[in-house]
């Protein structure tokens, strides 16, 4: 009786870690408070000059770009640990702060590492703020005013889909 005798498969996969390498989660609202200042900021600024003024949405390629730019070079050292700590080149987040310790600043940007942010999340940034701003216009024109803060939210979300659309395969190959 062949079937009589079952036999028992052994689990030879590592219990999973759904958390392994997220040290950005305490952050992320501190980076993005940031990199959403930088891009009102440069919106602020931008719009005072005349030449500018009459071109809404280059004022927004600008500002989303420099706000990338900026935002890229803290989220890089964040990065970097997070795939660092993904991949298993370090076996905890104490391990990583000590090898980045010894290696310095210097260890926190690779060569590569901040073009590689840059070369992703310019043109994320700029595919959502244009979809967003482009949104919400049509959004004030229709209703005579500010949307919502529901409206403007899902103007939001709806960019982001957007812009993780188009800029998924530069993602990728990230």
């Amino acid at each position: 009786q062949p079937c009589a005798r079952r036999s028992r498969i052994q689990p030879t996969i590592a219990p999973v870690q759904p958390l392994r390498g997220r040290t950005d989660a305490h952050s992320l609202p501190r980076r993005r408070s940031v990199y959403f200042a930088v891009y009102q900021s440069c919106k602020l600024k931008l719009h005072a000059y005349p030449r500018l003024a009459a071109h809404r949405m280059l004022i927004v390629v600008l500002s989303a770009a420099v706000a990338n730019s900026f935002a890229a070079t803290l989220r890089v050292p964040c990065e970097l640990v997070k795939q660092r700590l993904q991949a298993g080149v370090y076996a905890s987040l104490p391990a990583a702060w000590h090898a980045l310790r010894v290696a310095g600043p210097r260890g926190l940007y690779v060569p590569g590492a901040l073009s590689a942010q840059l070369s992703r999340d310019i043109p994320f940034g700029v595919i959502m703020f244009l979809a967003y701003e482009s949104m919400r216009g049509a959004l004030q024109r229709r209703h005579g005013g500010e949307p919502t803060p529901f409206l403007g939210a899902l103007c939001g979300a709806l960019a982001g889909s957007v812009a993780t659309l188009a800029t998924n395969p530069m993602d990728v190959l990230k």
